[in-house]
């Protein structure tokens, strides 16, 4: 691949990774504004617009927000498969990794949509007695799930290239700590305050989205910069071109 080519990839994930947070941006300020909008505005005066609220509501499972982040989701995961099946025509034993990758990122894709996640709430409250942090009782079998992954992980994501590590390091501490850190912020303000949703509640539910998109949005980048940067995908293409 020529230093010109790799320029141009590198603009393009650029380009890409600039895009996505300027929707993302724009997504969350939507949001807020909406938000703020309902706490000062009378109720006679709120009924108009609450179509276009709950629209634009990062905390609503049908909403531009929700389908935003279901969508990058899906695209990290099909990036992440398609690396995997590059690696598996090349013969690189980390193929099945990127695949497994894909599969976990179609899933939360998924889940965002359907709101699966939910559904584990109250079978393990009632099992566990959780509450407090642990208040969305939801997070239990995911932490442990999680140490699984990263126990599985481990040598694949040390193994790969600095960068590449270091960006997906920070992508996954970023989408945890909106996705599981502020999700127990969240629980537990909620249950201290008599499950009242109320302003302060709606701020931590939108910082928690906005981790949860930019990590997401990091993601890519790594991914896009791993492909631009890797010796294997010149290979793949130069095959290509050749066949």
């Amino acid at each position: 691949m020529s230093v010109r080519d790799q320029c141009y990839l590198i603009s393009v994930s650029k380009i890409v990774f600039s895009f996505l947070i300027l929707c993302v941006l724009l997504l969350i300020l939507l949001s807020f504004s909406g938000t703020i909008l309902v706490y000062i505005l009378p109720d006679e005066e709120l009924q108009s617009i609450m179509t276009l609220f709950n629209a634009l509501n990062v905390d609503k499972e049908r909403s531009i927000p929700t389908w935003f982040s279901s969508m990058i989701l899906s695209l990290s995961g099909l990036i992440s498969a398609s690396i995997g099946f590059i690696h598996l025509r090349l013969k690189i034993k980390t193929g099945f990794h990127w695949i497994s990758i894909g599969i976990i990122f179609f899933y939360i894709s998924m889940d965002e949509s359907l709101g699966i996640h939910e559904i584990a709430i109250d079978p393990f409250r009632e099992i566990t007695q959780a509450g407090g942090i642990f208040y969305f009782a939801w997070i239990i079998p995911a932490l442990l799930i999680l140490v699984i992954l990263a126990i599985v992980y481990k040598r694949f994501i040390f193994d790969l290239p600095a960068m590449t590590r270091n960006l997906l390091l920070i992508s996954a501490a970023v989408y945890l700590g909106g996705a599981i850190g502020m999700e127990m912020v969240g629980g537990y303000y909620l249950e201290s305050n008599n499950e009242e949703v109320d302003f302060i509640y709606s701020v931590i539910v939108t910082v928690e989205e906005f981790m949860e998109l930019m990590g997401t949005s990091i993601y890519i980048y790594a991914l896009l910069r791993h492909i631009e940067t890797s010796r294997c995908f010149g290979i793949f293409l130069q095959r290509r071109i050749d066949s």
